[in-house]
This record gives structure tokens, sequence and C-alpha cells, in this order.
């Protein structure tokens, strides 16, 4: 969605209605996933809504939520697992259902540094109930068709190992 999409369509944040005809023409291209970095957790009108969910249902799609840190960071717990020093929110902020029966979800929060400089993007959260895997980590399963694992050493997915930092975190590297 760029400066033209925005003033085409009368401002920000677009319509759902566009953002439906965004995602269908994405589709005919055929990519295997289509990552929409939007968390939709309010109602629009119905017919954009109802659009957005056809949409989403009828494409291989992940839709962002967002993982809540009210409190000061913590880790899920102290025991030294493979999931141990893991982000813990205090709650997620999650898509209308609508729009997440009709796509995959993953967490949209990246890691950044004193400055605010943008440095990591952890592959897992947990609000201490449940686990959440990361926007990317659910996009990369959704397009090579796999479920992805959390190990010691990184995410697998596949056949595949992608090595992971401290918190099982994928740094940023800027080019």
């Amino acid at each position: 969605i760029d400066d033209d999409v925005v003033r085409e369509d009368g401002g920000y944040p677009v319509s759902r209605a566009t953002i439906a005809r965004i995602v269908e023409a994405i589709a005919k291209a055929g990519p295997k996933a289509i990552g929409i970095d939007i968390l939709l957790v309010d109602r629009g009108p119905d017919a954009d809504d109802q659009a957005l969910e056809q949409a989403l249902r009828s494409n291989p799609t992940v839709i962002g939520a967002a993982a809540v840190f009210d409190s000061s960071s913590q880790l899920l717990d102290r025991d030294g697992g493979v999931l141990s020093d893991i982000p813990r929110a205090d709650r997620f902020l999650m898509p209308l259902p609508r729009f997440a029966d009709a796509s995959v979800i993953g967490v949209v929060n990246v890691t950044t540094d004193q400055v605010g400089v943008p440095r990591s993007v952890p592959m897992v959260f947990s609000d201490g109930e449940r686990i959440e895997l990361s926007f990317p980590l659910r996009l990369a399963a959704l397009a090579a068709r796999a479920e992805p694992s959390v190990g010691p050493d990184g995410v697998r997915l596949g056949g595949r190992v992608v090595p992971t930092d401290i918190g099982h975190s994928l740094p940023l590297a800027f080019f």
C-alpha cells in the first residue's frame, strides 16, 4: 500500500474493500503465500469486511496479531527448557474472528535496541497460556507448506534449520 493507493482510496487507513482487491490482484500472480501486516481488530463497513474475508478465505494468507506488553518484559519460565527465553506478553491483540477464521495468524512484533532501532524478530511468543508464532515464521511455513518447530538450535521448517539468536529471535540485518 503506497501513497498512490492511499490517495486513490481517500486516506489512510485504506478500506478493507481496497485491501481485498489488492489481495486478489496479488493472488493472480500465483504466490505461495500473501502476508498482510495489518491489525484487523475493529469492524469496518460490513460489505468491505465481507469482501476482505472472502479474499482471505480464497487465498493462502497470513494476517497480523500483536503481542501486548503492559508490564516489564518477562520470560516464559526459568527452567532452562527450549522455550524458557521467549518473550512473554501480557496478552495478544488478535484479529476479528471473521478474519482469523479465514486466514493464518502471525505475531508482528519486532525487538528494538535501546534507541528504538528494530534489531530482531522473535519467532515465538507466549502469554503464559499459549504459544503464538511470528508473522514471518507463519508466512514462511504457509509458503513451504510445512509445520515449523522450535528447537535449541533454531527454527526447523521442513528439512531446513534456520539458526536463531537468544530468545529464538531472528536478527535483522540492514544493508
